[in-house]
């Protein structure tokens, strides 16, 4: 099983909907809300947990309390065998929700520093970059990031693993990545859905599914 959810944080600008939804949060999310600075970091964390609790409902996981691992990776306590993890990025939210370990990244599409890939991406994948013209060059820092910090997320390692020796295969559309640690094998795949963003997932066997779009206002 593995279902792929996205919402937008723009409804939440609405500051009824925010107070609102503010009061469905447990007491430990919502001090977390109220400590970030921006509204737009408060809006994205409420609709991260928004997102969650409505993709839980959906589709059957009587469950809302959830630990950290090791790395930061959240588990559900009561629910050991449902995985699940959440990314967001501008005005997106995304969810992930499976039977085995899990990860997702969500990028929305802005002007960067692409110097940053010669330390993160493998060798291979920043000689590609250099030869793109300036457009492409943004896009596919994206696409390849995004598969990047998907496996990261799966496997629950941070920036333990270096980034540089997870090589994707560029060669296909949408792009992939596979990635090993511990003995165990992640796939990721770039989930193609909407311009200005981009979207991956890891798992531990190839991901398949479509990514849903909820509103959060409903």
């Amino acid at each position: 099983m593995l279902k792929l959810y996205a919402a937008s944080t723009e409804p939440l600008s609405d500051e009824r909907l925010f107070a609102s939804l503010c009061q469905t949060v447990t007491e430990q999310r919502l001090e977390k809300i109220n400590r970030l600075r921006s509204q737009a970091e408060k809006r994205r964390s409420l609709a991260a947990s928004c997102l969650l609790s409505r993709v839980l409902r959906m589709n059957g996981v009587d469950s809302q309390t959830s630990h950290y691992g090791e790395n930061g990776k959240p588990y559900l306590t009561d629910a050991p065998t449902v995985f699940f993890n959440l990314s967001h990025s501008g005005e997106r939210v995304m969810c992930a929700l499976s039977d085995r370990e899990v990860g997702c990244d969500v990028e929305k599409m802005r002007d960067i520093d692409c110097s940053v890939a010669k330390r993160f991406f493998h060798p291979d994948e920043y000689k590609a970059l250099l030869a793109a013209d300036e457009e492409a060059r943004q896009d596919l820092f994206f696409r390849l990031w995004t598969l990047k910090e998907s496996a990261l997320k799966a496997a629950g390692i941070g920036m333990a693993f270096p980034l540089s020796s997870l090589r994707c295969n560029v060669l296909s559309e949408p792009f992939r990545l596979k990635a090993e640690w511990n003995g165990l094998s992640f796939f990721a795949k770039e989930i193609p859905f909407e311009s200005g963003y981009r979207y991956a997932v890891c798992s531990l066997c190839e991901p398949n599914g479509e990514l849903e779009f909820l509103n959060l206002s409903e």
